[in-house]
């Protein structure tokens, strides 16, 4: 299975092992109600990234796959429109903190900061991913990581910070070290920003937006119904239920990200490869095949759960709280359900319409945040932890659902 993945393609889990060493951190060292803390934030900036970036993201990937004599037209024009939409996003992010959490301005300034870096250097990585410059943005990337884990333990063990800011300070740090390297490391032949004018073209900005705006839709809508649950669950139950719930919830899926990531990388581009030469029926052989794979490491990583959940939970996490273990259980189900929608879901990107996905995501989205203010204030986190798993079952019957159609329609 490893010879068909490049090396550069393992890269891939260092944000999963960073994350892992985060929400140790974060719940063992800070606690969950500073860790619930940094998940709101962090989450609100990333939400406000994806919708004010995302769409120059989807277009960037489209409009620099041009000649290299225009590269430098290009990323000018890019990087004005990306200036734009992160002084949109600082407008936002200011007042949703400022109204909603009535956060002071020190804390205000750190975070519209980190929304600012992490929008930037995301526009970065899609120019050198649109350039094929995979390996540079993996790199990039890895440094980033490899930073940011090493400020935050710096902050937390060795300068005494035992608050949210220590983990938000940390990354703001990391890119900007990244990106004044970056600037050192690269030549400036196809990245040179120039102020002028000319760069500033409304017909150009209309064709970036209505490319880019289609694809959004889904982005943001899947970002909200990933991050409603913690949002209504510190509405009603406090930052201390959101972090622990939170914690929970990102170890299982980072654990079996981890695990199954081998088998998504080796399977996919086999899948994609069979599917769009018309070899459908060994397309989906091999995502049962896959599948078969992933249910077997489930019932591993199940089984050292159970023998070592006590020490996971009281060792390494620090948390002793009535309905974790129920909460553990619901959450590692539906890590491996959605590993399993990874897979499948693969292919029908490739024929699906984007105004069809689009439905289906807003009406996922409505149903999830509806159950979870109606079931939330009454059962906590465990009613959000099962309207999860059910929207991903029916996220799941849907795409079965879909290939069963599909079939028919082939055999006709």
């Amino acid at each position: 299975m490893q010879k068909d993945v490049p090396k550069y393609e393992y890269s891939r889990m260092i944000p999963s092992l960073v994350s892992l060493a985060v929400i140790v951190i974060g719940l063992r060292v800070l606690g969950p109600q500073e860790y619930g803390q940094y998940i709101i934030y962090y989450s609100t900036a990333i939400f406000v990234s994806t919708l004010t970036f995302g769409w120059i993201r989807q277009s960037l990937q489209r409009f620099m796959c041009v000649p290299q004599e225009q590269h430098l037209l290009l990323v000018n024009r890019f990087f004005y429109i990306t200036v734009a939409s992160i002084l949109a996003g600082i407008l936002i992010i200011g007042c949703v903190l400022l109204i909603l959490f009535r956060m002071h301005w020190p804390e205000i300034i750190i975070l519209t900061g980190f929304y600012s870096l992490y929008t930037l250097f995301e526009f970065h990585l899609s120019i050198h991913r649109a350039w094929l410059q995979n390996r540079f943005a993996t790199w990039l990337e890895g440094c980033y990581y490899g930073l940011f884990i090493g400020m935050a333990l710096f902050f937390v063990f060795r300068m005494g910070f035992k608050d949210y800011r220590a983990l938000i300070l940390s990354m703001v740090f990391s890119i900007l070290l990244v990106e004044v390297g970056r600037f050192f490391i690269l030549s400036k032949e196809r990245t040179r920003i120039s102020i002028s004018t000319r760069h500033i073209d409304s017909r150009f900005l209309k064709k970036v937006f209505h490319f880019g705006q289609p694809a959004t839709i889904w982005l943001v809508s899947f970002y909200a119904l990933s991050i409603a649950d913690r949002f209504i669950l510190k509405w009603y139950r406090g930052f201390e239920t959101t972090g622990i719930y939170s914690g929970i919830s990102d170890l299982m899926f980072v654990v079996v990200t981890l695990l199954c990531m081998p088998i998504l990388l080796s399977y996919q581009p086999k899948i994609l490869e069979k599917w769009t030469s018309g070899h459908r029926d060994e397309a989906i052989a091999l995502i049962n095949e896959a599948l078969s794979f992933e249910f077997l490491t489930g019932v591993v990583v199940f089984i050292l759960f159970m023998i070592l959940r006590q020490t996971l939970y009281y060792r390494f996490l620090g948390i002793n709280v009535d309905g974790i273990f129920p909460l553990s259980v619901i959450m590692l189900i539906n890590a491996l359900l959605w590993q399993a929608i990874l897979l499948i879901q693969k292919p029908l990107e490739m024929i699906t319409y984007q105004r069809y996905k689009n439905g289906i995501m807003l009406a996922c989205m409505a149903g999830n945040i509806t159950a979870n203010i109606i079931f939330i204030p009454h059962f906590g986190f465990l009613a959000a932890a099962w309207i999860a798993l059910g929207s991903n079952v029916l996220y799941l019957l849907f795409l079965s659902w879909f290939y069963r159609n599909l079939n028919r329609k082939m055999a006709k």
